[in-house]
Parts: C-alpha cells; structure tokens; sequence
C-alpha cells in the first residue's frame, strides 16, 4: 500500500481527512508524472499526527509552528492545515497559525494560483476545487487565489 493511503487510513480512523495537494493535483489533471507528494491532513490535531507518523516510521518536523512534516526515508510532505498573516517585507514575515479544524475552502485559500488550489481526497478521490482550478487548467489560465495574499507573497 502506498504509504500516503497508509497514513489516510489511520487518519480517517481518528475522524479526520487526508487530501494530495498543490502541484500533484495539478499535474494529475494534465497527465504530468509528478514524485513530488504533498498531502494535507486535517480534522486531527498535531500531536494525533505526530503519533500516526511514528506509528509508521521516522517522523521529519520541518517546522512545529508551520505544521509540515515527513517521513524519514520517503519522499512525502506531510501538512496540517494553516492560515497566515504577513506581519513584515520578508519572506519569513508571516505569522503562521496551524489549525486542522480551519476547513478546506479556508485552507485552500492560502494558496498561490488556482491550478495548485485543487484538493484530491486520498482514500476516495473526491475533488474539492471552490476556485475552479480545474477549469483553468483545461482552459489553459493561470490566475491567483487570492489578490491580497498574492500580493504579501514575496516570492
């Protein structure tokens, strides 16, 4: 089994919902291989999360505040969902609250462009896309999510 389906399903156990993200979504829809795992889990709490990943491996924290993690030996990111607030110029300048519980249409809203903007759900593959980055991918469009957190994003 893959190990992201191995994590959703001890997710999905504790009641919450592991979704591939970003760029992999993306390049699934336009029949790009992509090794690049993203996914997001949310509904349980970081600790929860932390637990699962020991539970399979070497868990990798790449940042308690920021919520993403890894495992040790596999080539997957692993994130709670987040919100945040440009708090300064830098890149850095960002006050990041992780919370599982913020809802996907809020999590996606974080986001740079539509087309990585689309949520697959990993266990049954329902698409969770409310700014409509699967139409502009077939349409060829590139357009932000958001104008006023495009515009914090230093890079």
């Amino acid at each position: 089994m893959e190990i992201e389906r191995i994590i959703a399903d001890k997710v999905a156990k504790l009641g919450g919902q592991t979704y591939y993200v970003g760029g992999y979504v993306r390049d699934q829809f336009l029949g790009i291989e992509n090794k690049d795992l993203d996914i997001e889990v949310h509904g349980i709490k970081p600790d929860e999360l932390y637990k699962i990943l020991s539970s399979i491996g070497e868990p990798l924290v790449y940042g308690k505040s920021f919520g993403v993690y890894s495992l040790k030996g596999y080539n997957i990111d692993i994130a709670l969902p987040r919100s945040e607030i440009k708090t300064g110029k830098g890149h850095k300048d960002f006050k990041v609250d992780v919370d599982p519980y913020i809802g996907t249409t809020k999590a996606i809203q974080r986001r740079d462009f539509t087309i990585n903007a689309i949520y697959k759900n990993v266990l049954t593959g329902e698409i969770i896309d409310p700014f409509n980055g699967v139409k502009d991918i077939k349409n060829k469009i590139i357009r932000y999510v958001d104008k006023n957190s495009f515009a914090e994003d230093p890079l």
